[in-house]
Order: C-alpha cells, then structure tokens, then sequence
C-alpha cells in the first residue's frame, strides 16, 4: 500500500507515509511546480497534504495531478488555510484554495476542470479546524451567544484557521 505525503517539509508524518517535497530530507525530493509528479498512473493507494496546496503556482494543475496519480478508490485529504484567514495571503502563499473552488471542480464546473482526464477528486466532505484565539473570542461574546460552533466557523470572519477536504478519488463520468 503507497500512503503519499504531498510537502510535508520537515515534520512530515512518517510511518509509512512517503514525504515528497523540494527539501533535501524529503523521501523523494521534487519540486511540485515540475509536472508530472514522480508517479506513475494510479499507484497511490492514499494521499494527504497539509498547506502545501497554497504555495503551488497552481491548485488546478496540483490536484488534477493528484487525481493521476491516486487510483480510483483512494482516499485523498487536502488542508488549506481558509480563504478568510489570516493565513490565507501571507509571503509564500500563490493560490487560495478554497471552498468555493472546490464547489466548482466538484460539481459546478466539473466538465471543465477535469477536461483531459480519467479520474478526478469528489468531495465527501469538508471540516474545519478553528483559529483558537479568535474562536474563543466570538464564543465568548454575548452577540453569539446562540450560534453553534459550525455557525459560527461559518459566519464569524477569522474563526476559522483551516478547511481540511476529504475526498475520494473516482472514474471522471461519476
């Protein structure tokens, strides 16, 4: 079974998981920009990456790339700082990626975003990871008092630090 990390830099996760990243201790040093990745079709039974995505020149190329190389089946988890985030634009970050594209190349625009393949990413579900400080804030202020946790992820700008995507990776027609 082949798990891929996709940059998991220098605190990759280790048991089992292959790191690839442009850094020297990576497990297979490639820089993510120069497709294709070095992998063949459908030889990955796994893959996740966490704020690699951002700081690719392209979050299409990127994940159509990781439609390539899964196989049909594979679980796939992609995070990403949150498009309100602080996070979100810093230096380094190129692309934001975000629940709305996602939205589109899962089933707005999915003929066009996955024109030229076989396989594509389908969204099974999307969870958030909360801003501590800032989450606690609104928590704690009367004005939310009545808001769910989810609501308020959902509507208080900067709560929410990250959107973590799971997919699953299926034929193009599905």
């Amino acid at each position: 079974m082949l798990r891929v990390e996709i940059g998991g830099g220098t605190r990759d996760r280790g048991d089992g998981w292959v790191n690839v990243d442009q850094i020297d201790s990576a497990d297979i040093v490639h820089d993510l920009n120069s497709l294709p990745w070095p992998f063949d079709d459908e030889s990955v039974d796994e893959l996740y990456s966490s704020h690699c995505i951002e700081h690719v020149e392209s979050d299409r190329d990127f994940i159509r790339e990781v439609a390539r190389i899964c196989r049909v089946g594979a679980r796939v988890e992609i995070r990403a700082p949150d498009a309100m985030s602080e996070m979100a634009n810093i230096y380094g970050h190129k692309t934001v990626f975000s629940i709305n594209v996602v939205r589109h190349a899962d089933h707005v625009f999915p003929e066009l975003f996955w024109s030229n393949c076989d396989r594509r990413l389908k969204l099974d579900r999307i969870e958030y990871g909360a801003d501590d400080y800032w989450f606690a804030k609104a928590r704690s202020n009367r004005v939310f008092a009545h808001y769910s946790d989810e609501d308020i992820l959902d509507w208080v700008p900067r709560t929410k630090h990250e959107n973590r995507f799971h997919f699953t990776v299926v034929p193009k027609t599905t």
